[in-house]
């Protein structure tokens, strides 16, 4: 995921369930921005930056300065429609989760 331009850019594949997953973000507006998301709360995550790892279950999100990049590392157990967004400046996005053999 990158953040530009106040806009959510993703390249997302194709995510199942009980699956390992990596969010890699990036903030490239001269602005802190923040990423939080329902999907992250009951989920046990490990989140990376700059060498700090943090880790439990229950994150609300992230904040990202200017320039900035972190990974976040989780497995989401339920199949659905996952909004994140920016608390800061209301920006929206969405992760989207298959059953096994969805096409």
């Amino acid at each position: 995921v990158t953040i530009k331009d106040f806009t959510f850019i993703t390249k997302q594949v194709p995510l199942m369930p009980d699956v390992p997953t990596v969010i890699m973000i990036r903030n490239e507006d001269e602005v802190r921005h923040d990423l939080g998301s329902t999907v992250f709360q009951n989920t046990l995550a490990h989140v990376e930056s700059d060498g700090v790892v943090s880790y439990g279950r229950g994150i609300q999100g992230l904040y990202l300065d200017s320039g900035r990049e972190a990974t976040i590392r989780f497995t989401i157990e339920r199949p659905g429609r996952y909004e994140f967004r920016c608390s800061i400046h209301d920006i929206r996005g969405e992760l989207l989760l298959l059953n096994i053999g969805a096409v």
